[in-house]
Order: structure tokens, then C-alpha cells, then sequence
């Protein structure tokens, strides 16, 4: 008996044409076989239905494998793009985070200076006042908005909680 891949490759290797005159031949002693025989040809119809739903299985099962595949490649996109969208926004997060660094970098700079510039606080709450501060955009931009009269007494409250 010769096996596919040895028809195809090495020293017995055979063209289309003659594996195709090959099974003709196969096909044609068969149905001389059956001819030869006195009796009519019978099939057991029970090995033909057996066949025939275990084959019908076999497709089923090869269907539901496919629709797993299709179910979890489906799973795998889906997780795909819930990664995707979560990336872009811990992206758009960054980028926001990299804007307001570079809008208040100054603002930092110079806070210590301007906290100084107070007569009324001492040393120890300028510093103490510009460790809190920093800490809150929002206080920054309050900060820096707080008329030049009023600010001793904003950083007072601030200091105290208020």
C-alpha cells in the first residue's frame, strides 16, 4: 500500500493522472467483486446507519469545536479592546497629568517665594503652608488668585483649616 505523502515524494512517486487511474481501477475490481458473487448485494443497514451517526457525530463535533473557537477568539477581541480602551484612557490620563505639570511647574517654582513675601508668617509656616499647598492643584490656583492684601490671611485660615 502506498500513503499519500509517498505518492507525492520520493523514488515511487506518481503524477494526478495516474493516481487517479489507480483508484478508477480500485473502484472497477470492487463492483466486480460484487457482480461475480450469485447472491444480490446486500448492505447491512444497520452498519450503514451506525456509520452514518457516527459520522453525523463526528461533523457535530467538529461544528461545536468550530463555534468554541469562534466563541473564544470572539472572548480574546472582545478582551482586546476593553484593553485598548482602557490604555487609551490611562493614556489620556497621562497626557493630562503632563499638561498640568507643565502649566503649575512654575507656579511651584515661585510658591515658596511668594509665601515669603508675607511679613506675618514665619519661617516654619511658610514652609509648612508651601508643603500643603502643593499638594492640591486646586489651592495652587486659589493661591496664586488670592488678591496680594488678602493672602496673609487666606494662608492664616489655610494653616489653621479653615
Amino acid at each position: 500500500m502506498i500513503y499519500g505523502k509517498e505518492r507525492a515524494t520520493g523514488k515511487d512517486a506518481q503524477v494526478v493522472i495516474d493516481i487517479l487511474d489507480e483508484i478508477n481501477e480500485v473502484e472497477d475490481n470492487d463492483e466486480r467483486m460484487y457482480e461475480d458473487l450469485d447472491s444480490p448485494k446486500t448492505i447491512d443497514k444497520n452498519f450503514a446507519t451506525s456509520t452514518y451517526a457516527k459520522g453525523d457525530k463526528a461533523i457535530g463535533s467538529t461544528k461545536s469545536n468550530k463555534k468554541r473557537n469562534i466563541n473564544e477568539t470572539c472572548d480574546i477581541v472582545q478582551m482586546a479592546n476593553e484593553l485598548g480602551d482602557r490604555f487609551k484612557s490611562s493614556l489620556n490620563n497621562l497626557g493630562k497629568n503632563f499638561r498640568t505639570e507643565a502649566i503649575f511647574a512654575p507656579k511651584y517654582e515661585i510658591l515658596f517665594e511668594e509665601l515669603s513675601k508675607n511679613e506675618g508668617l514665619t519661617e516654619n509656616e511658610v514652609i509648612v503652608a508651601s508643603r500643603k499647598i502643593v499638594k492640591d492643584v486646586g489651592d495652587i490656583l486659589v493661591f496664586f488668585n488670592v488678591p496680594a492684601h488678602q493672602k496673609l490671611e487666606w494662608i492664616k485660615g489655610y494653616l489653621n483649616g479653615e
